[in-house]
Order: structure tokens, then sequence, then C-alpha cells
């Protein structure tokens, strides 16, 4: 149920006599569950909401425009998340190392925080109920965390004995209109080869409902003690699967190529990435597919539209993880074409708070960053992938006040994306 707090003057909850202190029972008759409920029939034309006022419940036939606002607030409208009920073999949470904050060692598998933020879910954890509503409330797009479709073989690499029943529901929802991106964590003689194939088969069989999957390759740490023995995607591993899925991709027409592997394979391949007109819309960027050719694409546009301008010169230090090295130094060579009055020092950082296997920018600390960036340049460029998202925060606890006391230089955090790596390299006075 939701309990209002405030109903809007002049909305259509405050022209039908509702009031601030009543709670929303239904809607149509279904449980009004958060406010994902509220979300959509608020953008529906006709229903009926069950509103307990004082004791007293009432039936309201709601008839306004799909974009009149009902005008209600409630008392909590954050989500809380649904829990993990499994223990997947590659679990990244399962190799965390201890004492970190409290919240990095949190396991959601939420379907409505799949919706909301594009979160991957497993749908291991929900009822019957829980998809019907997913297809009610027109929950689109989903993305879905498969890795495997042989049921035997999800069950293990889970841990949870249900699961198996995956397609099922994935049929389930495809033919409930609902729109699906599916993950796939590759493990090295466990999902590869042949079980690839006929994972990425039976997902095409449900194209376009399945628009698209992205293959990534399991990350492991060093604090990988009392769990499942599993291998790191070498370069051999990478090539065979990159080979297969642009074999499956030639095969399998789609309006956009129906898998992609994550960048890392590329990297780890020593394999030039596709071009930038082949990843569409980008909806997998997320999960690093696309990622390389995004931002050579940006950085060259960007060099484009600043060509030409005076820029003084300067001495800039550069961060960034080991498996985006090719890229950055290559983006710091065509901005010296350039500018050549911009020296640049990168620092390419190992990661030992994770482990050497552990190479994305995105998983950098602070410890390992101030142990290995000692420099007197002007400031130092740091990616916004490193600190927690709408915190200044590391991963390691390390605040980013904290990391500017320590550097010594000021430090200027950059957007990630390839115009905004040119534009830190340019154009930083006054945002440092």
């Amino acid at each position: 149920m939701l309990k209002i707090t405030k109903v809007q003057k002049g909305g259509v909850a405050h022209e039908l006599g509702i009031r601030a202190g009543a709670v929303i029972l239904a809607f149509d008759g279904f449980t009004a569950c958060d406010i994902l409920d509220y979300m959509y029939y608020n953008e529906t034309e006709h229903f009926t909401m069950t509103v307990s006022d004082r004791g007293e419940e009432t039936d309201y036939e709601v008839e306004k425009s799909f974009d009149e606002d009902l005008g209600l607030s409630f008392e909590e409208e954050e989500l809380e998340p649904m829990r993990c009920r499994n223990k997947c073999v590659f679990c990244f949470i399962d190799q965390m190392p201890k004492g970190l904050r409290q919240s990095l060692y949190v396991k959601d598998d939420d379907y409505r925080l799949s919706f909301a933020t594009g979160n991957f879910v497993t749908l291991t954890n929900l009822s019957d109920e829980d998809i019907e509503r997913i297809i009610r409330l027109r929950l689109n797009p989903m993305y879905i965390s498969v890795h495997t479709v042989n049921p035997e073989l999800r069950c293990r690499m889970m841990n949870n004995r249900f699961a198996g029943e995956l397609y099922g529901r994935l049929q389930r929802l495809s033919e409930g209109g609902i729109t699906m991106h599916c993950q796939i964590v590759l493990c090295p003689g466990w999902n590869d080869g042949a079980e690839l194939t006929n994972t990425l088969n039976a997902l095409y069989a449900l194209y376009p409902a399945v628009e698209d999957v992205a293959i990534v390759p399991v990350g492991l740490t060093r604090c990988r003690e009392g769990l499942a023995e599993l291998k790191e995607v070498d370069a051999d591993l990478a090539r065979k699967t990159l080979r297969t899925v642009d074999e499956f991709v030639r095969t399998h027409p789609a309006d956009a190529p129906f898998a992609r592997c994550s960048d890392e394979f590329y990297v780890k391949a020593d394999i030039p990435v596709p071009s930038y007109e082949s990843y569409g819309d980008f909806a997998m960027i997320e999960n690093g597919v696309g990622m390389i050719a995004r931002f050579e694409r940006e950085a060259e546009e960007e060099l484009a539209y600043v060509k030409g301008e005076r820029v003084p010169s300067r001495r800039v230090a550069v961060v960034t993880g080991e498996s985006a090295e090719k890229t950055v130094r290559s983006a710091i060579s065509r901005v010296r074409e350039l500018f050549p009055q911009i020296e640049v020092e990168l620092h390419v950082v190992q990661n030992n708070f994770f482990g050497r296997s552990v190479t994305v920018t995105g998983l950098l600390t602070a410890t390992d960053i101030l142990a290995q960036c000692k420099t007197d340049c002007d400031y130092l460029m740091l990616p916004h992938c490193t600190l927690k998202e709408f915190e200044d925060v590391f991963l390691d606890g390390v605040t980013l006040q904290e990391f500017r006391d320590k550097i010594g230089v000021p430090v200027l955090i950059t957007d990630g994306s390839g115009d905004g790596f040119v534009r830190g390299l340019l154009f930083s006075e006054g945002e440092l």
C-alpha cells in the first residue's frame, strides 16, 4: 500500500477529494505494492483507485488524459531492493576484500530495479504473480542475467535449484510483450564453447523480444578462498569466443547484431573493436559493450570541433586501468598531434587491491592510484567511474577530498566520455 503525504492542489487526486494521510490500497483491484504501481497508473487514462481514509474505503473511478498528473507524493518512494537468493560461482561480491563499506556487500536481484535503473536480474526469486506484474505494468525493458539456458548447468552455476526455470519465464515475458536485454558471464569450462552456442540459439528463438545479448568475461579477484575453481578468459579463448559470436551474428539476422562481446574480449585478444555504427543505440554499454568505439568517436568529434583553438601549454597526469591503456594512449597521441604544447604523463595503474587480473578502470581504488601516481604535473585527470555514483568516495572508502589532500596536485574529475577526456586535457581552468 502507498501512504499519501502530499496532495498537489489542482491535481486530479485533489479534485477527487483525496487527502494527505490516506492510503492507496489498490489500482483496478490489484494491490498497490510500491511506487511503480503509481507510476504506471499515473500515465493511464481510465482506472479504479481504492483508497482508505480514516478507516473508510472508497473506490474512485479516475478518468484523465495520459499526461495529467494525479499529483500525489508518498511516505516512502524509494524501493527497498529484493535480495539475491543465488550463490553464483562467479559472483564478484563474494570475491570482495573484507572491511569495505557495508553497501558493497549487498546483493540485490530486483526486477523493479532492472526496469528502473538497468540492473541485471536472474529471475530466480520471482513468483508467477511477479512475472504477471512485470507484464501488466509493462516494465519495459528488462535486463536478464542468463549465463546459460541449460537447466542443470544454470542450477550448478548459480547454486539455486530454481535457476533452471529461466527459459519458461523468458518465454512468458516474450509472450507478454516485454523487451529483454540478456547477459552471459562467460566462465571457461562452464558455459563457453558449445554451451554458449546453444544459449545464443535458444535466446535468438525469442527474438525480437530478446533484443540482444552481451557476453562478458568472468571477473576474478585475489579473494577467492573457499570458492569454486574458475579460470580467467585468456587470449586464446577470447579469440575463439569472438569467432563464435561473429559467426553467429553473420548467420542470424537482426536489426542490429543480436550478440556482442564486451570490449574486454577484444583487448584480451588484441583485436580492434567493431565500428561505431555497428553498436546501434549502445543498449549494452553499461556492460562494457561498445565503450571503446564510442570513446574514440567522441574524442575525434571533439578534436575536429576544437581544432585551431588557442590552448596554453600545460602538463597533465592521466590515470587509467590496464585494459584501457591502448585506447587512452591513442587519444593522447591524437591530442598532441594538434596541440603539441600539451604534455601528458600517463599512469597505467595496476590493481593490487582486487588483484592483477582485474584491469578495468572502474575498479581502481584510491589506495592503488596514490601508491602508483607520483606526479608534479599541473593537475591529475581522474575518470568519474572510479567513484561511487552520486558520491565522492572510492571503492576502498577513501573520500575524494582525502584523495585530493594526499595526491599533492589539483584533481580534475572527467565524465568518462571521449569528448570529456579531450576537454579535460585542453580546457580545465576553473574546473579543478
